[in-house]
């Protein structure tokens, strides 16, 4: 996939493996006032920064009942000391605060986490978590979790829509899998891509046009998924014709 973007190590592990990464390529187009912001440098302050239904969860990686953790949620425009409290760094955790190239010059900060992805490792953990802020509130929140085994994406989901009472937007193929709710001017994604050592799930909250921006979006995900059954037919031909 395309990726020009560098969010910082925390959302960098997602954004790569995921797909959702920015893509920056030079195009001739009519920019309207109004129109979503396709690209990183396209993102602009959000307006009406405002709490809505959507939530991200700590998740209990090891129950087996309940995944996501409800007596711990973050929203948009809750302040950074909320943030840490919901997704305090593990030991050993390193901070990340680097931004996409222009965010910083339109007022936005960022913080956040990683761990060290340690090879051989097979148990689900929590390897990073960051937030953008914008006026030291979250204005978009994510947290990767890698090695997880192939049904928490599933019973992630399932919690997910039985709390929001809303069906998610999908997009699929078959080492990817997106989910999008969206409420008022917010979106929740889910997304998990499957790797050598388990599923590596992204789960990010965010103000519409930073998702945008970041291609978090179903549009954006049908693209990335187009360009990469492409490529992969492209790679296929010469053996099919030898």
């Amino acid at each position: 996939m395309k990726n020009d973007l560098v969010l910082g190590a925390t959302f960098l592990i997602g954004l790569v493996i995921s797909g959702c990464a920015s893509s920056e390529q030079p195009k001739a187009v009519a920019k309207e006032t109004e129109s979503p912001p396709r690209f990183s440098k396209d993102v602009k302050p959000v307006e009406n920064l405002d709490r809505s239904d959507l939530f991200l969860s700590h998740l209990n990686l090891t129950s087996r009942f309940q995944v996501l953790n409800l007596s711990n949620k973050l929203y948009l425009a809750d302040d950074v000391d909320r943030a840490t409290e919901v997704f305090g760094p593990p030991p050993k955790a390193y901070d990340v605060t680097d931004l996409p190239p222009g965010w910083k010059d339109e007022g936005y900060k960022a913080a956040g986490w990683e761990t060290s992805v340690r090879s051989g490792r097979t148990e689900a953990s929590l390897e990073g978590f960051g937030v953008i802020l914008q006026k030291d509130r979250v204005a978009l929140a994510m947290l990767t979790v890698a090695h997880a085994d192939a049904n928490m994406f599933g019973r992630i989901i399932t919690e997910y829509q039985e709390e929001l009472r809303l069906k998610p937007v999908s997009a699929a193929d078959k080492k990817s899998r997106y989910r999008f709710w969206t409420i008022d001017d917010q979106s929740l994604m889910v997304s998990a891509t499957t790797t050598s050592t388990g599923d590596l799930i992204t789960v990010a909250l965010g103000a519409k046009p930073l998702m945008d921006g970041l291609r978090m979006n179903v549009d954006r995900a049908k693209e990335d998924i187009k360009d990469s059954d492409r490529i992969l037919a492209s790679r296929s031909e010469p053996a099919a014709n030898k």
